[in-house]
């Protein structure tokens, strides 16, 4: 810690020495101490230690806004006609972009497109003609109207947020409205030290409407709105963004309005006149929020407002307590504290106690995983009936080890929690809530399939037909111990099924590597894309649709997906036909990763429920999707019907074909037998009962011991790899 102090103060001191022409001037660079004390105050606060990059990057960074600020204040040259056709061509833009796509909702009472195209125009001249109108403020007047504005804005922003995505704003508590603001106003003033006060309220009100219209298509398509993690995901995001459809209703229109609007009251406020001595005292206020704001991160929050985060409905925990509240509370949620009495001697005795002699000789057989994207069964959610089957070959298939309902941990999407909770035997029960540890979690040397084959002599693949950087696949696969991954490009002329490479394609891809190395162990590992989320019926290309019977609504997001199901399944059988004309033994594994995000409406239709109202138990029924183990060869065994969860699968899968036993799975297996499903939202008992986490139940034990491993697994620095492999 002492190390970062004293190199952020060694770098101040030149950075003062270095504007001055190495003469001592503190009085004519407070800029520069403020830039450098910040840091050290927040380094102090947080207790935290940087590597020599950080510190490094850091430093270049605080230096480039420095340099940005001085040039600034240098180049006050008349540019008004430049600053005119730039303002223009924005709002042509935002007209194009925005405007233009506003459609009314058919009978609602809801703005006419000629009323918001009245109300832009009036801003847009405001806006372009705000120099004029800043000309005609004098100066008392905007002493007295700065003040205002800027204390106003972050009820602006909050509302910005808010009505683009929250139905329910009319409703919201007064006590989370004040809380929200007040969180925002903390926000803006902590930065206000670093730039001049229109540019960061700008900034700020601009990242309220980024956060706002997220939250609204991000919900739409996923069904939650932005979370933390998402941050880290948003590459990913933009790369399957295309899939979806992009409307523009009156809740996006009249955030976008009214950010203009703030946008040009903000820029009729005369340029401030430079003042070291306010520099400083902005500098002292800043510090003083710093302070606030680390007392509001380290309280908490649900307790004083005698409120909790329902998990099972992010949506309605943002509507109930308000977006930055409830994202804010997320973020604290996040982080992953070692479980009450951990031990880490205790963690290495139980799985010591699980550790078995290993088989030499032993006959392995190719391994492959599919990880099928949003493969499920809607029939988990409640009955209905439609034209045709949608999985008539998965339920025909009589051959299997092993098939049932997969409990897995999301829904919509979060695609790679699923992945993690198969690869690595842990589950998102034990991790803190809306983490994504593909992204923000270190998984080398975390025990996982590719590193356990990969001691047996296994050759690993992983393929996944998209871009391979998507949720940080490059790097955990590398941590993982796969050999290869393949993507999107090392596809040769794919069938793509919408926008997306088919299953079909992506299974061929199998066949052709287990070929190559036909005599060879492998685990080749598929995460596929065909069925993602984004179900227009008019990029199916004339495709022989799924129609649903008896519905008074046409849902065609639904029969969309249904009509992909079908397609997946075919593909399925196609691959299991294969197969069973090798000679060379293969065990496969086929699961789904989450439901779709559908129409809410048809899910409670069919449901027969409010989300609000459902029990445990048929909330788990979201969580639901297929699995099946299938061997080529006869393993003496009887077809097993049998529900499980994500986390048991990878070490079921491993049993079956016939890998040794490490600590790790050995345990697993036999928590199984105990506690036969757990996810994020609770567990249930080998009497078919679903229970939460907080409930005390003669499993418990085997709960607490499971956290106290999985802790072990993936944060404990001295973990021993011999228990995982």
């Amino acid at each position: 810690m002492w190390f970062e102090i004293t190199y952020i103060s060694c770098g101040a001191i030149f950075l003062i020495y270095l504007c001055n022409r190495f003469k001592i001037d503190l009085k004519a660079n407070a800029d520069s101490i403020i830039y450098f004390l910040v840091p050290a105050f927040f380094l102090i606060i947080y207790d935290k230690h940087y590597s020599v990059r950080e510190l490094l990057a850091g430093t270049f960074l605080m230096t480039l806004l420095f340099c940005v600020r001085k040039l600034a204040a240098r180049l006050k040259v008349g540019l008004k006609l430049t600053s005119f056709v730039v303002k223009g061509g924005f709002c042509l833009l935002l007209f194009l972009l925005v405007i233009k796509n506003y459609v009314p909702a058919v009978h609602h009472d809801q703005l006419t497109r000629e009323e918001v195209y009245l109300i832009y125009f009036v801003i847009v001249l405001w806006f372009l003609f705000s120099s004029n109108i800043q000309d005609l403020l004098m100066k008392r007047v905007w002493k007295i109207f700065t003040p205002v504005l800027m204390a106003f804005v972050p009820v602006l922003g909050f509302y910005i947020i808010e009505r683009a995505f929250n139905e329910n704003l009319g409703r919201m508590d007064v006590r989370f409205v004040i809380g929200n603001i007040l969180w925002m106003l903390s926000f803006a003033f902590v930065l206000y030290c670093f730039v001049p006060a229109k540019v960061i309220l700008a900034l700020f009100l601009t990242v309220c409407l980024i956060f706002g219209v997220a939250n609204y298509y991000v919900g739409k398509f996923r069904g939650s709105p932005v979370m933390p993690n998402d941050l880290l995901s948003a590459k990913t995001a933009f790369q399957v963004a295309g899939g979806y459809e992009f409307n523009v209703p009156e809740s996006v229109v009249v955030s976008v309005l009214c950010w203009l609007a703030g946008i040009a009251a903000l820029c009729c406020l005369p340029v401030r006149q430079r003042n070291h001595n306010r520099k400083i005292k902005a500098a002292a206020c800043s510090l003083a929020v710093c302070i606030c704001m680390n007392s509001l991160l380290s309280a908490d929050l649900e307790k004083i407002y005698g409120w909790s985060f329902d998990p099972w409905n992010v949506t309605g925990a943002y509507q109930e307590a308000g977006s930055v509240f409830s994202f804010v509370t997320l973020l604290k949620k996040m982080a992953v504290q070692a479980p009450d009495h951990y031990n880490r001697r205790e963690a290495e005795q139980i799985l010591a106690k699980n550790n078995e002699e290993k088989e030499n000789d032993m006959v392995l057989p190719t391994i492959i995983a599919i990880m099928d994207e949003t493969f499920s069964d809607l029939h988990v959610l409640g009955d209905f009936a439609c034209t045709d089957e949608f999985l008539e070959n998965w339920y025909a298939t009589d051959d299997f080890l092993y098939r049932g309902k997969l409990y897995v941990s999301v829904y919509g999407g979060w695609t790679a929690n699923s992945e993690f909770e198969f690869l690595t035997g842990c589950s998102m029960a034990n991790c803190g809530t809306a983490m994504v540890p593909y992204q923000s979690c270190n998984l080398k040397d975390v025990g996982n399939l590719a590193d356990i084959l990969r001691n047996y002599g296994y050759e690993t693949t992983a393929i996944h037909p998209q871009y391979k950087g998507n949720w940080n696949r490059m790097r955990v696969y590398g941590n993982f111990g796969f050999c290869d991954f393949l993507g999107m490009d090392d596809f040769q002329d794919p069938v793509y099924i919408r926008s997306h490479i088919s299953d079909q394609s992506s299974f061929d891809k199998i066949i052709e590597l287990y070929e190559q190395g036909e005599h060879k162990k492998q685990f080749i590992f598929n995460v596929t894309m065909q069925n993602h989320g984004g179900y227009n019926i008019e990029e199916m290309n004339g495709t022989k649709m799924i129609k649903l019977k008896g519905e008074t609504k046409d849902f065609t997001d639904v029969e969309t997906y249904l009509t992909l199901i079908r397609e997946s399944d075919l593909a399925i059988q196609n691959l299991l036909e294969y197969f069973r004309k090798v000679d060379e033994p293969v065990v496969i594994c086929i699961f789904g990763d989450h439901l779709p995000s559908i129409s809410e409406e048809w899910v409670e239709q069919v449901t027969g429920k409010e989300t609000d109202n459902l029990t445990l138990e048929e909330r788990e029924s979201r969580y639901a999707v297929p699995y099946m183990i299938w061997a080529n060869y006869d393993t003496q065994n009887q077809p097993i019907e049998m529900d499980t969860s994500a986390n048991y699968l990878g070490a079921l899968l491993l049993e079956q074909a016939g890998i040794p036993r490490t600590a790790y799975t050995n345990f697993l297996l036999q928590m199984q037998e105990k506690v036969p499903v757990l996810n994020v939202f609770g567990y249930q008992t080998t009497d078919g009962q679903w229970h939460t986490f907080d409930e005390e139940t003669e499993v418990s034990e085997w709960v607490e011991q499971y956290r106290m491993l999985q802790y072990y697994t993936m944060f404990d620095s001295g973990r021993k790899m011999e228990y995982y492999r």
